[in-house]
């Protein structure tokens, strides 16, 4: 039996070595190393300040600004960054100006910009799909869950550049995030203003979800943002 355990985990191993020397599987233990990276460190921040919905609504809200940006630009890395980097930062606004402006809850605000803005991207999507033949449409379940096996160079360079942004970010601005996050009436002040922290620390999740598309997908990127810093917090 021991001879039969040690015979399966050696086959295990020489199937994901061989898997990882390839280029595809070294593309992909590289983006979701550094996807792991950049969200776990974002989410310690999205936990401690309660905004574990609004990570949700934000890569859910995303998906309008793909089908714009791909029938602006084409399916391209830059094109589709810039997109959804767009489409990030007005659902952010719109979920402030709706929890500040009108009289509504806060998850009821966020539930229904989110709401909106994904169901817009669907509509969008299978508006494309219905076009004419020839025209190379993304495939909606690849936003939804990502496709690890379809990372290309190009994405490699988009994530291995937006994990940067993101980690020096946070580590120039650790300060202002630290005491925003933990006495924000105090940081103003200070003379810190919580509403410009706020909103680069939205740029920064949209910005994140961007990295995430191609590995995890809109959805299962949410997981990798709450679940580490949700779990560290336990401990």
């Amino acid at each position: 039996m021991e001879q039969v355990y040690v015979f399966f985990q050696e086959e295990i191993f020489n199937v994901l070595s061989d898997f990882f020397r390839m280029d595809i599987g070294f593309r992909a233990l590289a983006a979701s190393a550094m996807v792991g990276l950049m969200c776990g460190m974002l989410g310690c921040f999205i936990v401690l300040r309660n905004m574990a919905l609004i990570g949700d609504a934000l890569s859910h809200a995303v998906l309008p600004g793909v089908v714009v940006a791909f029938v602006i630009f084409g399916n391209t890395a830059l094109g589709i960054f810039l997109g959804v980097v767009l489409a990030g930062l007005i659902a952010a606004v719109g979920i402030t100006w709706l929890q500040h402006n009108i009289n509504t809850k806060n998850d009821a605000a966020i539930g229904i910009v989110f709401t909106a803005m994904f169901a817009m991207g669907v509509m969008g999507i299978s508006r494309i799909s219905k076009q004419e033949s020839g025209v190379h449409v993304p495939d909606l379940t690849d936003f939804l869950f990502g496709n690890v096996l379809s990372v290309s160079p190009q994405d490699v360079n988009l994530t291995i550049g937006i994990m940067i942004y993101v980690v020096l970010s946070i580590i120039i601005f650790y300060r202002y995030l630290f005491a925003t996050t933990f006495q924000p009436i105090i940081a103003e002040t200070m003379g810190i203003s919580t509403k410009i922290i706020h909103y680069y620390l939205m740029l920064l999740l949209s910005v994140a979800v961007v990295a995430s598309l191609t590995t995890v997908g809109v959805i299962l990127v949410v997981a990798m943002l709450i679940t580490p810093a949700a779990t560290a917090l336990l401990m």
